[in-house]
């Protein structure tokens, strides 16, 4: 045979596989939502009907999430790919009830699974992971074993709360249902797709993470692009099913410099948006990583601060933050029904507990502010409940809490507040909190207000924080000190008689929550977007906060803990290299 029928013949194969190929990748492509939504109602029928243990309760309410991640990253350091990952993952998350709505088999706090003997933690975990093909069979089979597992702990569970009455009481628990009854819809949006250019961000990356190799103070560096699409299909036995799907994409940069006498300085700036182009836009990256070097090059020369109680102005990123530790993470539902927390407002709504010209509100079906993209944005939450906004207070004054299908005395119903990852358990939480003030100022105002504060108060000097490293953290247990910390990043002093700035360092905010917030008099007119991802019980979530800049008349500022290390014996080996 010639070379020419030969390489004919290959062709002709060549094709005819292509098109077998092509069939089959069709025939297991994902199926359409409503499809896979079918398939969990159908098992979750079966279940409903005839899951019963001989001589028990069978559940009354059982429901289905299960969570399809679809994740690209890559992350690069020195000039070169460090590491690049593909991942598609599903998972379930069942709740199972025994009982009624008045009195079933859940807990408030604690455990989203407990421990017994009889009982495996890691069984648990195991049967909680789902096929990413859309095999009938497979996907049954997974709801099968998870919904089994949770029906036996339910009823341990139930009958446990039960035998828990004879020796404990609690009225106001009594009056209260353990679980609302809420509404049902249908609701299927489209299935987004991750979109990447693979060989650009890696091109990116290789360039920007390359520009610290020019600074020879920077010991150590990276950059990080991630793009994700999370897909959510819920059914429940109420009739409640939706399906919804939302990318993210999101790059990071981070570097440490080490001081001459061995501090460790850091610094990161993260960045989200639902465009794939802008999070790894090369002149928009380079600009940041630009910045964020000067930051620490700065930081490295700037003073150390002593510890400090006084006037300050927090940029609306700070002041964000301020607001989602200290009163955010208090003003979650489940906290006001479990004696474990500290219940700081419980008792107060109708009450003023913040400056009156002061409004707060939480706002998840808020999709961007200002054009800019936020990440606490969803349509319903992981509870199959519609996402509302809440105006939690007025003028000041409380007016509602963030609420799952957990009521809480006056509160009987959900506000689609119930958000959880993982195998948590869902709880009221913070989704795109929002911050109005109508007392309003300048930038030039507030500092000048600033200045009058400190001298009123025979300061030489008030501060102006301009940025914070992520988010904070909080206590609210009955248990412990309720208080919350957050750590600035560019903390600058204000002169009093010249009004200069001077940048210092090795501080962060510390206070108690109904102190600080009571102690804002001002706010500027200087909105802005924080986004991020918050931790709490029920899990990590994406979350924003929208806020003005505020003028508060005292805070506190600690000495935070140093990170002292040896510098590097020998120079960067770039540097000898190009000598």
């Amino acid at each position: 045979m010639k070379k020419s029928s030969q390489k004919k013949l290959i062709s002709f194969f060549l094709i005819i596989i292509s098109f077998f190929l092509a069939g089959w990748f069709q025939g297991t492509e994902t199926k359409k939502p409503e499809k896979i939504i079918k398939i969990m109602e159908d098992e979750l029928n079966r279940s409903m009907k005839k899951l019963k243990l001989p001589d028990f309760q069978p559940p009354y309410f059982i429901s289905y999430l299960m969570r399809e991640s679809q994740l690209f990253s890559v992350s690069a350091k020195y000039g070169a790919i460090f590491s690049k990952n593909k991942r598609n993952v599903r998972s379930i998350y069942c709740e199972t009830r025994v009982g009624n709505y008045k009195f079933d088999s859940s807990s408030v706090s604690g455990s989203p699974f407990g421990f017994s003997k009889d009982y495996s933690l890691a069984g648990m975990y195991g049967f909680s992971s789902a096929p990413i093909d859309d095999d009938e069979r497979a996907i049954r089979t997974s709801l099968w074993l998870l919904t089994d597992s949770k029906y036996k702990r339910a009823l341990s569970s139930y009958l446990k709360k039960k035998s828990e009455k004879i020796f404990k009481v609690d009225k106001e628990e009594e009056e209260l249902d353990d679980f609302s009854r809420e509404e049902s819809d249908i609701f299927i949006s489209k299935k987004e797709k991750l979109e990447y250019d693979e060989k650009k961000i890696i091109k990116t990356l290789r360039y920007i993470s390359s520009i610290f190799n020019e600074y020879p103070e920077i010991t150590n560096s990276g950059v990080e692009a991630e793009g994700r699409v999370l897909s959510k299909y819920f059914v429940n036995s109420e009739g409640q099913k939706f399906f919804t799907s939302y990318p993210l994409y999101m790059s990071s940069i981070n570097a440490t410099l080490i001081t001459e006498d061995g501090e460790a300085l850091s610094n990161q700036d993260v960045f989200y948006d639902i465009d794939p182009d802008s999070v790894v836009d090369k002149q928009r990256l380079e600009k940041r990583v630009r910045k964020l070097i000067s930051e620490l090059k700065a930081l490295s020369k700037a003073e150390k601060m002593d510890p400090y109680a006084g006037p300050a102005i927090l940029s609306p990123k700070v002041t964000g933050v301020f607001f989602h530790e200290a009163i955010g993470h208090r003003l979650e539902g489940e906290r006001q029904r479990t004696d474990e927390e500290g219940q700081t407002f419980k008792g107060k709504v109708g009450k003023k507990i913040i400056p009156e010209f002061l409004t707060v509100e939480d706002d998840p079906t808020l999709k961007y502010f200002n054009g800019v993209h936020l990440n606490g944005f969803y349509e319903y939450d992981d509870e199959g409940v519609k996402a509302q906004k809440v105006e939690l207070i007025k003028d000041g004054v409380l007016k509602n809490f963030l609420l799952s299908r957990t009521p809480i005395k006056g509160f009987n119903k959900s506000n689609g507040h119930g958000r959880a990852s993982g195998q948590r358990k869902p709880m009221g939480r913070m989704a795109n909190l929002i911050i109005k003030s109508s007392k309003e100022y300048s930038a030039d105002e507030l500092k000048r207000m600033l200045i009058e504060e400190a001298k009123k108060r025979g300061k030489k000097f008030g501060l102006i924080i301009r940025d914070i490293e992520g988010g904070g953290e909080t206590s609210t247990s009955r248990r412990s000190f309720q208080a919350f910390r957050s750590t600035p990043k560019l903390v600058y002093k204000v002169d009093v008689e010249t009004g200069e700035e001077t940048l210092v360092r090795g501080v962060e905010i510390v206070g108690t929550p109904l102190i600080s917030i009571n102690r804002i008099i001002a706010t500027g007119k200087d909105y802005e977007v924080f986004n991020g991802y918050c931790g709490a019980e029920s899990g990590s979530v994406p979350v924003s906060t929208v806020a003005p800049s505020v003028l508060i008349e005292e805070i506190e500022l600690q000495r935070k803990p140093l990170k002292k290390t040896r510098p590097p014996i020998l120079e960067k080996p770039q540097i000898e290299i190009n000598q």
